[in-house]
């Protein structure tokens, strides 16, 4: 096995199950293509949970505005990106503040598409559209990038280079 083996793999996951995705261990010739696309962030680690992958979230804006959370609120018990993890879980006040500013903006258009903000729940022949955001109930829980927010784009975890890219373009 290359020694590059566990040290880079990219993902996307299919916006609906209908939709095609994949996963790639290691790099390949396409790789360059991609990434003069992607945009890369620093992958931090905690010793404790070096099974997943941390980020740094600074911020986040709806219809082109940003919240009004301080960036050290957003990272007091870190943040990870989890493919497993459905919703994004946010720190409660991060939370609350992204809920009313998205009901206050109503049908500004949004950079991600509405299958990665809301979730559609069909419960006794009605459908719903849920924010797909949920508060974290802990304190010490991080801020979780969940699946569905990643849905559609392409995921690419450089972990030699200690950098994780998101990248345009869906699972082509």
């Amino acid at each position: 096995m290359p020694a590059s083996f566990n040290k880079y793999f990219s993902y996307c996951l299919p916006s609906s199950a209908s939709s095609p995705g994949y996963i790639t261990i290691g790099k390949t010739a396409d790789n360059g293509i991609k990434n003069k696309f992607l945009k890369f962030t620093p992958l931090t680690t905690k010793p404790q949970d070096k099974e997943l992958y941390g980020i740094v979230v600074t911020g986040i804006s709806v219809g082109g505005k940003n919240l009004s959370v301080k960036s050290s609120d957003y990272m007091k018990s870190g943040a990870i990106i989890d493919s497993g993890i459905t919703f994004a879980y946010l720190p409660q006040k991060a939370y609350i503040t992204l809920e009313n500013s998205f009901v206050k903006q109503g049908r500004v258009e949004l950079e991600l598409d509405v299958k990665r903000i809301l979730s559609i729940i069909n419960q006794n022949n009605k459908h719903y559209a849920c924010l797909a955001f949920r508060a974290s109930t802990d304190k010490t829980e991080p801020l979780i990038l969940g699946n569905v927010q990643q849905r559609a784009t392409d995921v690419h975890y450089d972990v030699a280079g200690g950098k994780v890219g998101f990248g345009p373009g869906g699972c082509s």
